[in-house]
């Protein structure tokens, strides 16, 4: 270890030492309030956790309900009508000097602590804040899981552990999550590959990502809480650094989570054809805490409006939801690893343009969108008759596991959904699913381009060799019958 490293070592130990100090002298006070009889009121903004009758969470911001859980802290706030003792703050030095010790060295060593916003200095309010949180909520937790108990070995490492892993890794371990919107399941976790999993969102949880919601909010709030299960991807980190810093690096948008949580809304449509998506992005701290929250998980949210418009419409008091079986999120996953190994381009720009189709509140944007999927998979960028060839070629495709009445049915759809869009794109049906006579049928034609589409990436996804459309031509549609001669 060179000097630099060891230095950086032992102002590691240093801090961590003073902020154990800070812990024990806290919750030691609040220790004698109780003996004393003070009683901690309770945390005056806590999210309301509940279910809608159809199964979809129902979260709230709970201001001043009364709900939430004791914050032991209150104990020690300053009266309100003593100015002097309000000034001096919840941590007086003269009372504290342990938590004065813990701010002294944060103000001296910022980038150890981590802990202070960018340029504080003791005159920013800023700074005080930050100490006084970090401290009293640790001291909340520790009440919260020991109850009236003085501070041990044992609450310092279950209190303390995460608080120090958040201030000195170099790099702090996410998982990245996608609550799935308006569908139930009949389960409570499963695998779906090496990184990836679905599992129920517990209360806390469904409350820790309410709490963070209006900081990346973009789609409607009761559509966002109207999940039950959410989508996981493991194996992500970031690197450590200032607290602030941080929490704005983990509110941003990122194209390699949004591209892989894509994948997984992907597999579930191909497999199930049901309307879903997602209104937020979320990211969980691993064993890492930069501030305890009254013991719900470390959570930063991302905003998101991926799913059907038609949602915003009261969708999260739909009674005829749908249900997804274990089975099927079996052949999820069987989907999504096929996705996820292709080398291909083709896949993955149709896949998209499915996911794209499926949360389209417009029925002429929806079948432009699958017809251009299905242009990617079967056209060879020729021009030449491309409808046509979409047709025989889907046909041939179908005909593989379906025989010939797949590929009649599949050619038949074609058809209509190239005819609508042919209305659509020179402008015979300007108004393309308004209440009319073609409305039913325009719907039709979204159903079957869409049914369509998902039928053929799940038969590519099986025969990827007929990615290529020239091995569709030579080897299904070209290739000679069967002669049988007698003697």
């Amino acid at each position: 270890m060179d000097e630099e490293a060891a230095q950086e070592s032992a102002l590691q130990r240093r801090l961590g030492k003073l902020l154990a100090e800070a812990y024990d002298e806290v919750v030691s006070a609040i220790l004698s309030k109780l003996e004393g009889g003070g009683k901690p009121s309770k945390v005056s903004r806590y999210p309301t956790f509940s279910l809608h009758n159809n199964g979809m969470a129902s979260l709230g911001d709970g201001a001043w309900t009364g709900v939430g859980p004791l914050e032991y802290a209150s104990l020690l706030e300053p009266p309100y009508n003593d100015p002097e003792a309000r000034q001096l703050g919840k941590f007086p030095p003269i009372r504290f000097p342990a938590v004065a010790r813990l701010a002294a060295f944060a103000l001296e060593y910022p980038e150890i602590a981590r802990i202070l916003p960018t340029g504080s200095d003791a005159e920013n309010p800023l700074a005080r804040v930050a100490i006084d949180l970090l401290v009293a909520r640790a001291a909340d937790v520790h009440f919260l899981r020991f109850g009236a108990a003085p501070a041990t070995d044992a609450t310092r490492a279950v209190v303390l552990k995460p608080l120090f892993k958040g201030l000195f890794d170099s790099r702090l371990k996410l998982a990245v999550l996608a609550p799935i919107a308006l569908v139930r399941f009949d389960f409570d976790r499963v695998r779906l590959g090496p990184s990836a999993y679905i599992m129920r969102m517990s209360p806390d949880f469904q409350r820790a990502r309410w709490e963070m919601k209006a900081y990346g909010a973009n789609g409607h709030d009761q559509v966002l809480a109207a999940a039950t299960h959410a989508f996981v991807l493991t194996g992500w980190d970031v690197p450590n650094g200032n607290w602030i810093e941080l929490s704005q690096t983990l509110s941003n948008f990122s194209s390699e989570a949004r591209e892989r949580i894509d994948a997984l809304f992907a597999a579930l449509r191909l497999e199930t054809g049901i309307e879903t998506g997602y209104a937020q992005e979320i990211r969980l701290a691993r064993g890492w805490r930069h501030r305890h929250n009254y013991g719900l998980p470390n959570v930063y949210a991302v905003g998101a409006r991926r799913y059907p418009e038609v949602f915003d419409d009261f969708g999260w008091n739909r009674a005829d939801l749908p249900l997804v079986s274990k089975a099927q999120m079996r052949k999820v996953a069987c989907l999504l690893e096929a996705l996820e190994s292709s080398t291909g381009e083709r896949l993955a720009l149709a896949t998209r343009r499915l996911n794209t189709a499926m949360t389209r509140s417009d029925l002429a944007d929806a079948i432009l969108d699958a017809t251009i999927a299905l242009e990617v998979l079967l056209g060879d960028g020729d021009g030449q008759a491309i409808s046509w060839k979409l047709r025989m070629r889907a046909a041939a495709l179908a005909g593989i596991e379906g025989g010939q009445a797949g590929a009649k049915a599949m050619s038949d759809a074609i058809a209509v959904v190239y005819s609508t869009r042919s209305a659509i794109v020179h402008g015979t049906r300007r108004r393309i699913g308004a209440a009319d006579a073609h409305a039913e049928r325009d719907l039709a034609a979204k159903d079957l381009a869409l049914d369509a589409l998902r039928s053929l990436l799940k038969i590519l996804i099986r025969r990827p060799e007929f990615l290529d459309p020239r091995r569709i031509d030579g080897d299904l549609l070209m290739a000679p019958p069967c002669i049988t001669t007698s003697t």
